[in-house]
């Protein structure tokens, strides 16, 4: 989250930034026009702005003809920005689009962080806040033009945030620019859906406002090069919060930036070692972190060496903003993301934090981490992968958890994590489970609970039937053993083990007789095993149960 400009300050920021201002919403921008679906009405809107609904519910979709929308209403001497949703099918979202050409798009300098928001007003209660089909159903889409690959014609970057209910502006989004010279700003476009269908409902809004960070807190820009400015030691690098810093993370190959060319920064020892080593980059308290697309982090070669990398420690402590579908990043084997406070603004619906085999999630002791919004990211976990959660932890995803085994892997895999004391991990409503790319699809998220605790409630059914929950006993095979009714022979044996493996189960009279003697293979967590009590006459018997280096025993009698 990028955090606004004090507000006497923004009252300044048009006019040091006047080549950055939007189409205005005042009373000289007003407009009474007839309606585009019915000549005979008139509608009264905004010079440069349009408000339209679609068929299928994406802003670029075929219009809905049906409706004739107004974008102001008069109150007194004064105008009030409002949509009226009577006027509208109150069941889909509501699209107001800045009305841009090719000529009149807004030019953006290069290379730097622009913060853009909107703070509409909902007069019943917060919005729909779920995901439309073309985005979020209530929220801001942007696109950045920049010039295509071959330099012949322009590509846009899709940047969108959702309306959150607790966050100020409850509209927030970064919107990083990239390296060349002609980026500017071609689509600006508000959803706006209310979170009922009863009548008299309306939205009252503000033109959505952008600012250039660098006129802000100012935008260091993290380069190879720029890395010793921030060196805490010879294997920590420091990225600074006071006064509310600004990083951007730089796209520095001179290939062009797309899904097929990333760019890494290497981060590496100052100076170098040539032994494999673990290097920490922190991000402190309210610095704000963000990426230019296809822009990622690694560990950085070993000296001397053209494969061996270091390992890369990713701690996050302030807010680290990841609006544009274009930022994954991916933690390697021997790489880690430490989640120890801060924010993960994964507001992008294809935003990514990807966990290969040998890789590490972790969140710290007492921390909370809400992982997204409620359909904007995604939290991809590869076989092989740890997520650490910590005492009195809590991981909340509120998105899509992408489960598969790790690449190269021709088997079936599990993804597997264990919760151990005061460790939560909790599916909020409206998150998802997707083991689709899986092998056979069967992927599951194998969750054992050695003292920790999972709240799946979030989940839909089906959902919840690709996640395995094991709860770990603290001692293997707990008393009482032996369940049932020994009268009419068809008793069980309560097995709990807190890892897989054999026990062999034994029988005797009072005499030491052996009645009874069988193996059998347990897995871990419950386990119910048959005991035919029926081939045994009346009387006294001991039931021993052995396992590896432990034994339970109990007497019980036979009527």
């Amino acid at each position: 989250m990028l955090r606004p400009l004090p507000f006497a300050t923004s009252l300044l920021f048009p006019i040091l930034c006047s080549a950055q201002m939007l189409p205005g919403m005042w009373p000289q921008d007003t407009l009474s026009v007839p309606c585009p679906n019915d000549s005979a009405q008139t509608i009264r809107t905004f010079n440069g702005w349009e408000a339209y609904q679609t068929q299928n519910d994406h802003w670029d979709g075929p219009r809905d003809t049906t409706h004739c929308i107004d974008l102001w209403v008069p109150q007194g001497n004064y105008i009030l920005s409002r949509i009226e949703f009577d006027q509208t099918d109150i069941s889909h979202p509501v699209f107001l689009r800045a009305r841009f050409d090719s000529a009149s798009a807004l030019a953006l300098e290069s290379n730097t962080i622009y913060g853009m928001n909107a703070e509409p007003y909902f007069n019943q209660g917060p919005p729909d806040t779920a995901t439309c089909a073309g985005g979020p159903c209530t929220g801001m889409l942007v696109a950045v033009r920049v010039p295509d690959s071959a330099g012949t014609g322009h590509v846009l970057r899709w940047h969108d945030g959702p309306y959150e209910i607790d966050g100020y502006p409850p509209i927030d989004l970064c919107v990083p620019t990239e390296r060349f010279p002609d980026n500017a700003l071609r689509e600006v476009v508000l959803s706006f859906k209310p979170g009922t269908s009863d009548n008299g409902q309306f939205v009252q809004f503000y033109p959505p406002t952008i600012q250039n960070q660098a006129f802000n807190t100012g935008v260091q820009q993290l380069t190879e090069a720029a890395m010793p400015t921030y060196l805490n030691g010879q294997y920590d690098y420091y990225l600074n919060g006071s006064f509310g810093s600004s990083y951007l993370v730089m796209y520095e190959d001179s290939t062009y930036p797309d899904v097929s060319h990333p760019s890494y920064l290497d981060i590496s020892p100052s100076p170098n070692v040539a032994v494999s080593s673990t290097v920490t980059l922190t991000l402190d308290e309210y610095a704000t972190m963000v990426f230019q697309p296809y822009a990622q982090f690694r560990g950085g070669l070993v000296a001397g060496s053209d494969s061996v990398r270091h390992n890369f420690v990713f701690v996050n402590s302030g807010d680290l903003c990841m609006s544009n579908q274009f930022v994954e990043l991916v933690f390697g084997a021997g790489n880690s993301y430490v989640h120890a406070g801060g924010h993960v603004d994964m507001d992008g619906r294809y935003s990514c934090f990807a966990f290969r085999n040998g890789s590490t999630l972790k969140v710290t002791d007492g921390i909370r981490f809400n992982y997204g919004k409620k359909g904007s990211g995604i939290l991809a976990l590869r076989s092989g992968c740890t997520v650490d959660i910590g005492h009195d932890a809590m991981l909340v995803i509120h998105n899509m958890m992408d489960i598969k085994e790790d690449l190269g892997i021709t088997e079936h895999r599990d993804v597997e994590l264990t919760l151990r004391d005061g460790a939560r991990l909790v599916f909020a409503p409206g998150s998802r489970v997707h083991n689709a790319n899986s092998i056979g699809q069967a992927c599951k998220l194998v969750v054992r609970l050695d003292g920790g605790s999972i709240d799946i409630s979030g989940l839909s059914p089906e959902d919840r039937e690709k996640v395995a929950v094991i709860h770990l006993p603290s001692t293997d095979l707990p008393s009482p053993l032996l369940a049932g009714n020994l009268l009419s022979g068809d008793g069980t044996l309560q097995l709990a083990m807190r890892e897989s493996g054999t026990a062999v189960i034994q029988v005797t009279d009072m005499l030491g007789r052996v009645a009874m003697r069988w193996q059998v293979v347990l897995s871990e967590g419950s386990n119910t095993v048959p005991f035919a009590v029926g081939k045994l006459g009346s009387g006294q018997y001991v039931l021993a149960v052995r396992s590896k280096d432990l034994e339970r025993v109990e007497r019980f009698v036979r009527p």
